[in-house]
């Protein structure tokens, strides 16, 4: 294995909370609901499970839609 060197590159880690906010003006919407719920029953269990309750993704809500 002469002449062959195994290169290690070292990438920098991006911090997430310095990075400049994203323009979606113009994006379309792929993904958006209102008050979405889910819940489920275990076997051996009386009471229901309860996954997500009232969630919304949209451009009036917390979290806004997924984007094109």
């Amino acid at each position: 294995m002469e002449g062959q060197e195994e290169a290690k590159v070292r990438r920098k880690k991006t911090n997430l909370y310095r990075l400049p906010p994203k323009n979606f003006e113009g994006k379309e919407d792929v993904i958006s609901f209102n008050n979405l719920s889910k819940k489920y029953s275990l076997s051996g269990r009386d009471e229901d499970i309860i996954a997500l309750k009232d969630v919304s993704m949209n451009s009036i809500s917390e979290f806004y839609a997924v984007k094109k």
